[in-house]
């Protein structure tokens, strides 16, 4: 009976012991997160307010009239792009700018990664768009003052004899963000 006793008790300890390893395995679940990003595009002009260009008297009699220039609007984008694509920005004029004049659009790219190219300095149409900005790639510009795409719009007198007195346009200036296809 002692020899009963003795296996009882080496059984029990064991059973003890495989209970604790049982009690204390580790219990683990999963679940899926799915996630995804998209396309984005999106415009904003800082501050947006109106500009003026008024072509005056020059300083000296017989000149031209100087370059009238406003830069004080900065243009400001969100993009995303798939993995080898490209966005760009087109602008176009809604209507024919002052006789004898053409109006300019140099857009400067902020130092952000991503911003695009600029085109240089662009005569603007109402009859087709222009590229102001290409090679964007994903990107945020800010949101700050100063922040994104620096415009600076120059009237300029091409013809002088083809100027009119008192001639008044009223003009929107339009901005794209589109695929490069």
């Amino acid at each position: 009976m002692k020899k009963l006793n003795v296996v009882l008790f080496f059984i029990l300890i064991l059973l003890f012991f495989q209970t604790g390893e049982v009690l204390a395995a580790d219990v683990t679940d999963s679940m899926a997160v799915h996630m995804s990003v998209d396309s984005m595009a999106t415009l904003n002009i800082n501050p947006g307010t109106d500009i003026t260009l008024t072509v005056s008297a020059p300083e000296t009699a017989g000149d031209t009239p100087a370059d009238i220039i406003s830069d004080a609007n900065y243009l400001q984008y969100t993009a995303t792009v798939p993995a080898a694509g490209t966005k760009k920005i087109t602008t176009q004029l809604s209507a024919a700018v002052l006789t004898g004049c053409s109006l300019k659009l140099q857009a400067t790219v902020g130092s952000g990664s991503n911003e695009g190219t600029s085109a240089g300095q662009v005569t603007l149409s109402n009859e087709s768009a222009s590229n102001i900005i290409t090679g964007i790639k994903t990107c945020a510009t800010g949101t700050g003052s100063t922040d994104g795409v620096k415009l600076t719009y120059t009237l300029t007198v091409d013809t002088m004899t083809s100027l009119v007195i008192e001639e008044v346009k009223h003009l929107s200036v339009i901005f794209t963000l589109t695929d490069v296809s």
